[in-house]
This record gives structure tokens, sequence and C-alpha cells, in this order.
């Protein structure tokens, strides 16, 4: 006999505020990284739970997720950006040389491997940089 969510253990302290917060943002978790709500949604955190890096608290609102523990939130308040097909197998080969897999996306916010995939695309795209979010977006457009 399989469990349900019913067996299912109650979030921890940790978990349960950072749930709260998140619904407090208003954003849905693709929508998240690289934006002031994070930033506040990580301060608020780090004030009763100090010493988590972002890269903890986005890993493990992508674990919540992941379980079905965080609410669905409804579209996002950015637009991910148009690209061309060039760039858009560029950004692809980006996130498997350093996350992996496409569906490992979620491996790459907040770590210096994002750092490598926003560099090398923008160099290599000179003439349309894009900041942290707008390149986030990107990436989970084209990793679903």
């Amino acid at each position: 006999m399989t469990p349900d969510i019913f067996d299912a253990p109650p979030l921890s302290k940790e978990d349960s505020l950072l749930s709260d917060l998140y619904a407090s943002t208003g954003r849905p978790l693709d929508d998240l990284p690289y934006t002031e709500e994070f930033d506040q949604l990580h301060g608020a955190f780090c004030r009763k739970y100090p010493g988590k890096s972002q890269r903890d608290v986005m890993e493990r609102l992508f674990r919540l997720r992941k379980g079905g523990f965080l609410a669905r939130k409804g579209q996002a308040l950015s637009n991910a950006i148009a690209i061309d097909e060039g760039d858009v197998n560029l950004l692809e080969n980006l996130v498997r040389k350093y996350a992996g897999t496409l569906g490992q996306r979620d491996r790459l916010p907040y770590t210096p491997e994002f750092d490598k995939v926003r560099d090398e695309f923008n160099r290599a795209t000179a003439g349309k940089p894009l900041d942290a979010h707008a390149l986030w977006r990107l990436i989970a457009r084209i990793a679903k």
C-alpha cells in the first residue's frame, strides 16, 4: 500500500515559515529567483534562521515544490524575453554544460555555475546582455 498525503509528516517550523514567506511573494517559483521579492523572502527567513545562503533557501523552495508543499501561484510578474532559435540552442547547451541536463536546471540559481551560464551567454550574444532574472526566466521557459 502506498502512503498518501495524509501519511506525510507535517512540515518543520523552518519549512512552514519558508512556505508562508513564499506564499506572500505573489510570484510563481520559476519567476522568483533574482528578484527583490526573493531578496525580501531570504532576509525574512534568515532573521529567524541565520546562516542560510540564497542557494540554500532556493534549493529548499524547489524541494518543497516538488514535494507538493508549496501553493501554486498565478502568472509570472515578469515575462521571458523572446530570443531566436540559435540563442535557445546556445542556452540549452550552456545549461547542459553547467547543470548536466535541462531537467536539472533548478540546481543553477545562486551558484557560480549560473554565473558562468550568464557570462558565456551574454558574451556570445553581445549586444543583448541579460540580467540574472531575465536569463533565469529564459532557462525556466526552455527547460519545460
